[in-house]
């Protein structure tokens, strides 16, 4: 590169700051690498769209109109970076360092890439140890092609809000057996304050891509818990998809996972075989994530990690603050009150909030009147995933006792490497999306007032943080 890089001059009032430059060769064409890369990924889109949408059933009409609304769902929550280029999120810099250092390590011909070879001035830095980088290739890859890193990393956003759009979608249709339920849990899903916070303002791509495989984990946990255990390879994808991601929220999962099953136990005596069935998703996630777990752990075994230990205490939310609607109001996490991330960011959402409430109204006023047996069903799976969302949403606020929990054993490390617990969040929102959208179609004449209310809250709200 050093013929490529001759009478460059670098412009700066701080020259003594300057300690090193890494320049990248992009090459000439006559069409733009990144322009190529939108005009493919729309034709996709689009090829897409005409095969999903054809058919000659019955139902045709609706399904089209419900990958419309999907597509465009896409382009909403992907219009910062379509149209503004690349927030600076709180973690860009990082994942930005992961990506070209996977890309420059491709360069040297290594395969798989465990030292980043233009990190830390060309000294290396091996992330890959600690954080899951599966899905950084394909970014890396098209830094290849001769795509420039803003490009790159937007094009990956768009592909992670589409990932996550379609899956759940099949997953929340799969779970309610309506394309109404399935549009507006995925609407307010993909909406919710915490999603756009972790891709806009932190910057969390890890977090973003783990959130796509959520839904799926919902699912696959209700077909082994109380559905066809036989769809147990269900949850070992959702499970090694999160594996590939981030790995606080396969902790997170886990955990949840093993509530639900303690919560469904009585069954799981009776019904020996839905046993087998976890255990079988567990070891083959196990095996797919096998290459990871054993560097990471001889790493930690001699002593090398990257423990960055916080006091959540003092990061937890406040109990009120799960119904701030807008960026800049006060009050919602102890230690700052002021950074519109955290005050609104990290919380579900107003319109999640409205339609759980309007869940427990509509039940409420019911009472103990007969239901039909789908009613029956998607009052239990609501009410259930209702008590798991509020105990995940319970543990980010400073009413959970974060610091008892830090000062004793064996919970103190897992307090200290979560850091912020309204991390939990991750985990509250694809549940209770679930309650929120059963809460605004449960009533059947009022479903659509009530559909289109929630939904524009989500819209506004979610817009207004973008």
């Amino acid at each position: 590169m050093a013929e490529a890089a001759e009478g460059i001059r670098i412009a700066t009032d701080t020259p003594e700051r300057v300690v090193s430059a890494v320049v990248s060769k992009c090459g000439t064409t006559l069409i733009d690498p990144d322009f190529a890369a939108y005009m493919i990924l729309v034709g996709i889109a689009l090829t897409v769209l005409i095969i999903l949408s054809g058919g000659k059933r019955s139902d045709s009409r609706e399904r089209r109109g419900a990958i419309l609304v999907l597509m465009l769902l896409i382009i909403f929550v992907s219009g910062p970076v379509m149209w503004r280029g690349v927030y600076d999120g709180h973690d860009l810099q990082f994942h930005a360092n992961r990506i070209e250092g996977i890309a420059s390590s491709l360069r040297t011909g290594q395969f798989p890439v465990r030292i980043h070879a233009s990190t830390l001035y060309g000294y290396g830095y091996a992330a890959s140890v600690f954080y899951p980088e599966l899905y950084l290739y394909f970014p890396a890859v098209l830094r290849l092609l001769g795509i420039t890193l803003s490009g790159a990393l937007r094009i990956f956003v768009v592909l992670i809000n589409a990932a996550t759009v379609f899956n759940c979608y099949y997953s929340m249709k799969q779970v309610g057996r309506r394309r109404d339920f399935a549009l507006t849990a995925t609407m307010l899903y993909m909406t919710s304050s915490y999603h756009i916070a972790n891709l806009y303002t932190r910057a969390t791509y890890g977090e973003s891509l783990a959130m796509i495989f959520f839904p799926l984990l919902i699912w696959a946990m209700w077909e082994v818990l109380a559905g066809d255990e036989s769809r147990w390879p269900l949850l070992a994808l959702a499970m090694t998809g999160i594996c590939g991601a981030h790995l606080l929220s396969v902790l997170f999962c886990t955990g949840f996972c093993a509530l639900a099953a303690l919560l469904c136990l009585p069954r799981l005596i009776r019904e020996r075989k839905r046993i087998v069935a976890i255990i079988l998703a567990a070891g083959v996630t196990a095996v797919c994530f096998v290459g990871f777990l054993i560097p990471m752990a001889d790493y930690i075994r001699d002593g090398i990690n990257t423990n960055v230990s916080l006091n959540p205490e003092n990061h937890a939310l406040r109990l009120g603050g799960y119904f701030l609607a807008f960026p800049g109001q006060k009050a919602c996490v102890v230690e700052n009150p002021d950074d519109f991330a955290y005050a609104v960011g990290v919380i579900p959402g107003m319109a999640i909030m409205l339609g759980i409430v309007l869940f427990g109204v509509r039940r409420y006023e019911e009472g103990k009147s007969v239901r039909d047996a789908e009613t029956e069903r998607m009052d239990r799976i609501s009410t259930l995933l209702l008590l798991m969302g509020g105990l995940a949403m319970l543990m980010a606020t400073d009413i959970f006792p974060w610091k008892f929990i830090r000062t004793h054993r064996p919970f103190s490390m897992v307090a200290g490497q979560m850091q912020f617990p309204w991390r939990l969040m991750s985990v509250a929102v694809p549940l209770l999306v679930i309650t929120a959208a059963w809460g605004a179609l449960r009533e059947q004449k009022l479903k659509k007032a009530a559909m289109t209310v929630l939904v524009t809250v989500s819209v506004l709200t979610s817009a207004y943080t973008m």
